[in-house]
């Protein structure tokens, strides 16, 4: 009697041993997929909190370093245009974005575009020969296969 209890017993391990290889299978499977998905989230993630601060460095250089000098509170010249605020901003577009130099060469198109706009031609030739320089140095960087040298944010 305790032989056929021990047989029977063995039967049913038996039989229960496709089900639990099957179970292992499908947790490991499912750890696989949670992982690959956590990667691309974590991903999407960097690059939302990048693009956040490139939207708060634009913000902070159009309110405080663009817009801010024409205030003659803070420029102390009553008479300083905008277009005045503009010129002197210009200098600082390359410091504030050294580590994104599309939105530096963004900039410096928009610059060129406002002051052409108010036929300030010459100034507006320096700011959209800039912003070719930096566009150009972008596209041999990607030819080079190097389209994020130099920066601190890394997106892949």
């Amino acid at each position: 009697m305790c032989r056929r209890f021990r047989d029977r017993k063995l039967a049913e391990a038996r039989a229960r041993t496709p089900w639990v290889v099957l179970a292992g299978v499908a947790l490991i499977a499912g750890l696989a997929v949670s992982l690959i998905l956590y990667r691309g989230a974590a991903r999407e993630r960097d690059h939302a909190n990048r693009q956040t601060a490139i939207a708060t460095s634009i913000n902070q250089f159009l309110s405080d370093d663009l817009l801010g000098r024409s205030n003659p509170f803070l420029s102390g010249k009553a008479t300083e245009s905008l277009t005045d605020a503009i010129k002197q901003a210009s200098p600082g577009i390359d410091r504030q974005f050294k580590d994104e130099p599309m939105v530096a060469a963004r900039l410096h198109q928009t610059i060129a575009r406002a002051l052409d706009n108010r036929t300030a031609y010459a100034d507006a030739r320096q700011e959209y020969e800039h912003a070719a320089t930096l566009f150009r140095q972008r596209r041999w960087r990607v030819i080079a296969g190097c389209d994020h040298c130099g920066t601190s944010a890394r997106h892949a």
